[in-house]
């Protein structure tokens, strides 16, 4: 993936998929191979937008792979 869309090492990623969701491969492991940050938004933050907004501006996300809809919702 890291070979395939080549971001630069000690980026931080969005993850605010459950891991249990495939998507979450996509911020997980590119964090992990190149020394990154993987920043998790906790469901409780993404249920309450005007929180979820706050804790992003503060983040310093430099990577973000998310869905359609969660797009919508920012």
């Amino acid at each position: 993936m890291c070979r395939d869309f080549p971001i630069g090492e000690g980026r931080t990623f969005l993850n605010q998929a459950p891991f249990s969701f495939d998507l979450s491969v996509m911020d997980l492991y590119p964090a992990l191979q190149s020394g990154g940050t993987l920043y998790c938004l906790v469901k409780d933050l993404v249920n309450k937008p005007k929180d979820m907004f706050v804790a992003l501006g503060q983040s310093d996300v430099e990577v973000w792979t998310s869905t359609p809809s969660f797009v919508q919702m920012c």
